[in-house]
């Protein structure tokens, strides 16, 4: 476990945003997070990062946990820079500490070798910054640096220019550029692809597939979503429920329940029409006028649900078709098939409004 969320609940003016959240960010995950616009994506981010805090009624509730090995990432929306900087020197402020450490080796190098009474008094601490150094890799800074803004997309033409002279999406795969040289073992991101142009979006993608630490991102972005995620949780007002696979999936397993969900509401108003239609059959009075009318309604009713158990079959047929790779993953057949099950919808919603009429 990397990160442990325990019943938030957030308020803006009087309405919640989220209600009794419980989740867990386990080592390796590659979660995309979806929802509704305003459903609180992005505050359920800052609350996790710390920019935000949750709404608490008691001490047991509004609790973020993290293991004492977790480290976070964090990619807003409206990322921030020193405008200023050069491109170098914002990613070298990453390794600043490193950089810190590298002066002062060389300032007691130099000491020690101007007078060699020092050797003694600044052995220790030559050694512990020695360590430290080697230790974080120092000596591989500036090729970590090149390497990670070439896999961006940006070139050692590029390393000088200032960061105001970057666009919007240029800035923010310099953004991510430097979340990935501070290395944690949590990515988050709000909307890493939002507005970016094709060649942004794949660098980013690519980046994030080489990433191997674990990853939270909110997308729009329903082929970035394919791409990384192995889960994705999806945000109501009422709660969070976790679907183990890509956005396909996910998918695949809401348009089942929509199709099951339909199926139970039409047996229920099948079965209500029926049961409707025998007790006034039984009520009603049969005059042979009245009898020669009712055969005809009973064969016409016979037929017409013949006719309605045609179409269902055919339904099934066409939804289970659509669960397919082969088929969702062809727009053109997809949307063909997703017609032709309206259409068919339509036909029997016709045929059992006869029907109920014929009934009554």
């Amino acid at each position: 476990m990397l990160v442990s969320l325990k019943d938030i609940n957030k308020f803006y003016n009087g309405s919640q945003v989220l209600k009794n959240i419980n989740l867990t960010i386990d080592e390796n995950d590659r979660i995309g997070l979806i929802g509704a616009n305003g459903c609180g994506k992005t505050t359920l981010l800052r609350i996790i990062t710390g920019k935000e805090f949750p709404d608490r009624f008691t001490d047991a509730d509004g609790i973020v946990s993290f293991s004492s090995r977790t480290s976070v990432g964090y990619l807003e929306q409206m990322g921030s820079f020193n405008k200023e900087n050069t491109v170098w020197n914002e990613m070298k402020c990453v390794f600043a500490e490193l950089d810190k450490t590298a002066a002062r080796i060389r300032e007691i190098e130099k000491a020690m070798s101007e007078n060699e009474n020092l050797h003694d008094s600044l052995a220790d601490e030559y050694s512990g910054l020695m360590s430290f150094f080697e230790v974080n890799d120092g000596y591989n800074t500036d090729v970590k640096i090149k390497t990670i803004l070439n896999g961006m997309g940006f070139s050692e033409k590029q390393f000088d220019r200032k960061i105001s002279s970057f666009s919007g999406g240029e800035k923010t795969r310099l953004a991510i550029a430097r979340l990935l040289l501070e290395n944690p073992n949590l990515l988050i991101l709000d909307e890493p692809t939002n507005h970016l142009d094709l060649a942004s979006k794949e660098a980013i993608e690519e980046a994030l597939e080489e990433f191997d630490g674990t990853v939270i991102f909110v997308s729009h972005d329903r082929y970035l979503i394919n791409k990384i995620a192995s889960k994705v949780i999806e945000i109501t007002r009422d709660k969070v429920e976790c679907f183990d696979g890509n956005f396909d999936n996910y998918l695949n397993i809401t348009l089942k329940r929509q199709i099951q969900q339909q199926n139970i509401i039409e047996m229920q108003k099948q079965k209500a029409a029926a049961e409707k239609a025998e007790e006034k059959k039984v009520q009603a009075y049969r005059s042979k006028e009245q009898r020669s009318l009712e055969a005809q309604k009973r064969n016409r009713i016979k037929q017409l649900e013949a006719e309605m158990e045609e179409i269902q079959q055919s339904i099934d047929i066409l939804s289970e078709e659509i669960t397919r790779e082969e088929i969702y993953t062809d727009f053109e057949v997809m949307s063909k098939k997703c017609s032709e099950i309206d259409r068919l919808k339509n036909l029997a919603n016709e045929k059992f409004d006869e029907w109920a009429e014929l009934s009554e």
